[in-house]
C-alpha cells in the first residue's frame, strides 16, 4: 500500500486501528490526542485520529479522517474520508468528504 496515495494512507490507517482493537490496544478504532479538546456531544468513528491540539466542537459528526495538529472543526460539521492539513478551520456547518486539505487551509 502506498500511503503517500490519501486514500491509501486513510485505508492503511483504518487497517492499524482495527488491528490495535483486535489485539486490545484500543477499545475503538478512535485516537485522540490527550491535548486534543472534543466537545461530548461529537461523534468520532469509526476510522479517525484527531492530532495534538485539535478542537472538535459541538455536534461533529467524523467518520474514517484524520485532523492534524491546531486543526479546529466547528460545531455541527461533517467530515467523512477525509485528511484535514495543520491548522486547518473547518466551518461551522460544513460537509467535507472524500476531501485532503493542506496546511493552513
Amino acid at each position: 500500500m502506498d500511503i503517500g496515495q490519501p486514500m491509501d494512507f486513510l485505508q492503511g490507517m483504518q487497517m492499524h486501528m482495527n488491528w490495535l482493537v483486535k489485539v486490545g490496544q484500543l477499545d475503538r478504532s478512535v485516537i485522540i490526542h490527550p491535548s486534543a479538546r472534543v466537545h461530548e456531544t461529537a461523534v468520532l468513528g469509526p476510522g479517525v485520529v484527531i492530532g495534538p491540539n485539535v478542537i472538535v466542537e459541538e455536534g461533529v459528526r467524523m467518520l474514517r479522517s484524520c485532523v492534524m495538529e491546531q486543526s479546529v472543526v466547528k460545531a455541527h460539521s461533517v467530515i467523512i474520508d477525509s485528511i484535514i492539513g495543520w491548522r486547518s478551520t473547518i466551518a461551522q456547518w460544513a460537509h467535507v468528504e472524500t476531501s485532503v486539505l493542506g496546511e493552513d487551509v
